[in-house]
């Protein structure tokens, strides 16, 4: 479900025209359908859309075994649902009964709340619970629960099948220092050593003085600019990479 709302050129779109809904998508292109179509309604240039509701599998599962038996926990999730009402494009959270298939469980541990992490990514790569635990507070509580909704919902979002994913290839190689330097007088790095990634995934044990390079090559026609993002399974952040572009082209 989508709410179609008016341009905004600064701070957040409170306002609401018409809700639609997913008729077609394609690698750029969504096409919305209007859910009731006998309201005159017109849509002003720079309108968007935004996303307000999910299925149960896209939206964040969280687990709690007994959830009323943490006040403090209860009354946050509840001020999440009451505040997501007011808030368009706010994501949803979903609780699940079942632990197998949540992203998060929270758990009352030694008067804290302990976070374990239950998604299969993260768990995958080693990753079983967040390093930290917090004080049983509504307001230390409330923005955890919006960042994890945000963090899965990023997270989960690559297509299982895509009209570009399989013409973009990314290496990730250890770099040396060459005699060559740049205008900012820093060494000239090169790749030293063999593509890293295997299956999808780089497996490595970081130190100080190894330096590593990513590189992605577009095989497709379409010119693309790559922007990365750094997912931190440890606090459920999200970060960006900044990439350092010689030239623009395709190969």
């Amino acid at each position: 479900t989508f709410s179609v709302c008016p341009p905004a050129e600064r701070g957040p779109i409170i306002a609401h025209l018409a809700s639609a809904t997913g008729d077609s998508a394609d690698a750029f292109t969504t096409v919305l359908k209007l859910s009731d179509t006998t309201l005159p309604l017109h849509i002003p240039d720079g309108a968007v859309a935004l996303q307000t509701d999910v299925g149960a599998v896209e939206a964040f599962r969280l687990y709690v075994k007994q959830i009323d038996s943490i006040p403090a926990l209860s009354q946050a999730v509840n001020q999440y649902f009451r505040d997501r009402d007011k808030n368009i494009g706010a994501l949803p959270i979903y609780l699940t009964e079942d632990q197998n298939t949540s992203h998060v469980e929270i758990a009352l541990e030694d008067n804290r709340l302990a976070f374990y992490i239950w998604d299969g990514v993260t768990r995958g790569l080693g990753l079983e619970r967040m390093c930290a635990s917090i004080e049983p507070r509504v307001d230390d509580i409330e923005p955890i629960l919006r960042g994890a909704a945000h963090y899965f919902w990023h997270l989960h979002r690559t297509p299982k099948r895509g009209t570009l994913r399989h013409k973009i290839h990314v290496e990730f190689t250890k770099l040396k220092e060459t005699d060559e330097y740049d205008d900012y007088l820093l060494p000239i790095l090169q790749p030293d050593g063999p593509n890293l990634v295997e299956n999808d995934r780089v497996d490595l044990a970081a130190d100080d003085s190894t330096m590593y390079g990513l590189k992605v090559v577009n095989h497709s026609n379409v010119p693309l600019y790559a922007s990365i993002f750094y997912f931190d399974s440890s606090d459920l952040s999200i970060g960006t990479i900044t990439l350092l572009l010689e030239q623009l082209s395709t190969e």
